[in-house]
């Protein structure tokens, strides 16, 4: 399950689902427990009922002759519904209607805390009692219906249960899909970038988290753009102060191999500085790369500006005087202090610096 739409989907549904399954118990409990209730309370309306005929009939026949055929006339007539269980006064079974207990057996301790007394009047004693009468009330003691709807309301609430489980998968799978559906966008643009296509920006979802995530995304593959802009420009770049030298080094050479120009002492010295300018470039690119590694390291110290700035100037200097271009260095003043520099790199800076402000002075400039 390493797929992050597999992994939302089986926590949404499971999720779900044990609050379905929560649910049906907490609701299937509570409804045994009122049915139940409701069944003890009808179970004692009938024990009462049922008490009162017996008690009259065994009056009028002196016994427990006739008991069984009233009753069955009571069954048969659909008055009684339930489970009748008939005990003289030793607790011994006189009849079951379920032909469960036989008759003389023991009344089970079950029956024996649901019993409800059968008694008739006896003058002079008054009323006394004459056995007991037990109608169970559980769940395996109801009657054919009863049972047969308790039933139908537990398969309603199993069916309701799976169909609140698909509903419940079926939400799931459609918030995996609004989850999942900007990261999969996001995939295939990376996937656009790395194999060189034109990126186009990501649409902004509604989600705040979504939304600064596509953000973010779009942001970056627009920095990822500019520096790849960047990295061709320098490239062009390079490739056109490069090309400078070269076709100077070239030319002169071939002038030197037709035997046009003579290897004079000036133009030795003009090679001499169009190889310094290629050494130049060279490790400029050096130091760039190194500079784009984070490997360019700095060697800090208090550092003379003044000092350094006359390093400069002395090595611009003949460069300065080749172009007719006057090259002066201002005094500092007295209470200048020491800058916390590398004296190599803060060098090199303005050597470029200069360079560049020679390279676009004409002639005869300041």
């Amino acid at each position: 399950m390493n797929s992050l739409s597999r992994r939302l989907t089986f926590t949404h549904t499971s999720v779900a689902l044990l609050a379905v399954l929560l649910m049906a118990l907490l609701s299937g409990g509570l409804l045994a427990r009122a049915y139940l209730d409701l069944a003890r309370q009808q179970s004692r309306t009938t024990a009462q009922r049922i008490s009162s005929v017996v008690g009259m009939t065994y009056q009028r026949n002196r016994g427990w002759v006739g008991i069984e055929p009233l009753l069955e006339q009571r069954f048969t007539e659909g008055l009684i519904t339930r489970r009748v269980v008939i005990a003289d006064l030793e607790e011994r079974v006189v009849y079951d209607n379920l032909g469960i207990l036989p008759a003389g057996t023991p009344l089970p301790a079950r029956l024996r805390d649901t019993t409800t007394p059968i008694s008739m009047r006896r003058p002079p004693h008054g009323v006394v009692v004459i056995g007991y009468v037990a109608v169970p009330a559980g769940l395996f003691d109801v009657d054919v219906a009863e049972r047969g709807l308790f039933e139908n309301v537990i398969r309603i609430g199993i069916i309701g249960s799976c169909v609140s489980s698909l509903a419940a998968l079926f939400i799931a799978l459609l918030v995996v899909r609004h989850v999942t559906a900007p990261l999969s966008s996001m995939t295939h643009a990376a996937q656009r970038i790395a194999s060189g296509e034109r990126y186009e920006p990501l649409p902004i979802p509604q989600d705040r988290e979504l939304a600064e995530l596509a953000q973010s995304f779009n942001t970056m593959a627009a920095e990822l753009e500019r520096q790849g802009r960047l990295r061709r420009q320098l490239v062009a770049d390079i490739a056109h102060e490069l090309r400078t030298p070269l076709s100077v080094l070239r030319l002169q050479i071939e002038s030197i191999e037709d035997g046009v120009s003579q290897p004079t002492p000036e133009m030795l010295s003009s090679l001499g500085h169009e190889v310094n300018l290629l050494t130049r470039l060279v490790n400029d690119l050096r130091l760039l790369s190194l500079a784009d590694a984070g490997q360019l390291s700095l060697q800090l110290e208090a550092v003379d500006g003044q000092a350094v700035l006359q390093r400069v100037l002395a090595s611009a200097m003949p460069h300065a005087r080749q172009q007719q271009i006057t090259l002066r260095l201002a005094p500092s003043a007295p209470d200048v202090q020491p800058v916390w520099a590398d004296r190599e790199r803060l060098a090199q800076v303005l050597g470029n610096l200069v360079e560049n402000a020679l390279r676009y002075t004409p002639a005869g400039g300041r």
